[in-house]
């Protein structure tokens, strides 16, 4: 993870984010909150939430629900994505929402696909 993260190329960068969050190192909090507060790419601040989401940083949820709720197709899907692995207990039902159509076609379709991930991962889970 750490390796990853050190990385100039922002895909690398967020696969680091991922792996440390998807592990629970909270040894990495501190880095991800920097990217999370300062960085100027979008693509950054949206991987570095969802990692800080998965470790249960309030602001980083809300940050994910505000850009999943956004009509923006680029960025709404990712942040969908990223809330099947929030433990954030309003994630599921938002997903439903979403998938439901609630918030227009283009989220339904990821959200669809983030709660059949939400799901294998809560049997993975037990």
């Amino acid at each position: 993870s750490r390796g990853l993260m050190a990385e100039q190329e922002e895909r690398f960068k967020a696969a680091g984010f991922f792996l440390a969050s998807t592990c629970g190192f909270m040894d990495f909090v501190q880095a991800l909150e920097k990217v999370f507060s300062d960085s100027a790419s979008p693509y950054l601040k949206l991987h570095s939430a969802c990692a800080l989401s998965r470790l249960g940083v309030l602001s980083a949820n809300k940050y994910l629900f505000m850009t999943a709720a956004a009509n923006d197709p680029e960025r709404s899907g990712e942040a969908i994505a990223c809330l099947s692995y929030s433990p954030a207990p309003e994630a599921e039902s938002f997903i439903e929402r979403a998938a439901a159509g609630k918030m227009g076609v283009h989220a339904a379709a990821a959200a669809k696909i983030a709660l059949i991930s939400r799901r294998q991962l809560a049997i993975i889970k037990h």
